[in-house]
């Protein structure tokens, strides 16, 4: 299960591929040039059938790989630009150390592979475990069933989820927005008139367990550059 993940301003994508219980070094590149999710869905997906308006339906799908007496579980078929998902996991839209933020969680992209909201499960309690009371927030994963989604050219088959970069106030608490926040190279941005900034280490500890994670492997993590260097020199 490869998982693809995306960290923009505040936002990541991360995609997985690989057997549960296997292990390869992850394959972790960094790409330029990433649109706002925005701009991507109105210039390559538009909102042609009810079918993109959201809450977005469940599309049923079938495969005769899962089922009874076939094994049970999610199925990733197909690349995550063209694929589909077949008995997908929903991510809870509020959980113990995480949240689906308000503007996607009215989307219903909630729906990923097993081994990917389980990762995002565990990546949320591994940075609780160090900053108590920290929330792991989360944007789009893949509609029911998998398919197109209007916000993104990908995003079809489970294997790819928007990932929030953690946020501090002035008081050095969290700060959870209701939807992705655009932030400037060193970091810091703005939430109704409150300066916030990057937390480094909380969002390094979320992309550390994601990629030591022996269940999935981490085959691109979208990320702005500066950004990037920024958790690197952490």
């Amino acid at each position: 299960m490869t998982i693809a993940l995306l960290i923009s301003a505040v936002s990541a994508c991360v995609r997985t591929d690989g057997p549960a219980g296997s292990f390869r070094p992850p394959k972790t590149a960094f790409v330029r040039g990433m649109p706002p999710e925005g701009i991507v869905g109105k210039t390559r997906r538009s909102l042609e059938t009810r079918l993109y308006n959201p809450p977005l339906s469940p599309i049923h799908r079938t495969h005769p790989s899962v089922g009874r007496m076939r094994g049970k579980g999610s199925l990733s078929i197909g690349t995550t630009k063209d694929g589909f998902v077949v008995e997908c996991r929903r991510l809870p839209i509020i959980g113990a150390h995480h949240r689906i933020l308000e503007a996607q969680a009215v989307r219903n992209t909630r729906c990923g592979t097993d081994e990917v909201v389980a990762a995002l499960l565990k990546a949320a309690e591994d940075v609780a475990g160090a900053h108590e009371g920290a929330v792991l927030t989360v944007g789009n994963l893949s509609r029911e069933g998998g398919g197109d989604i209007p916000w993104s050219v990908s995003h079809n088959s489970g294997r790819d989820v928007d990932i929030g970069l953690y946020l501090k106030g002035p008081d050095g608490r969290q700060v959870i927005p209701p939807d992705f926040v655009h932030v400037d190279a060193a970091g810091r941005g703005e939430i109704d008139g409150v300066e916030v900034a990057i937390d480094v280490d909380s969002t390094w500890l979320a992309i550390r367990s994601l990629l030591t994670n022996r269940r999935i492997e981490i085959q691109w993590l979208f990320i702005a550059d500066p950004l990037r260097a920024l958790l690197l020199d952490h």
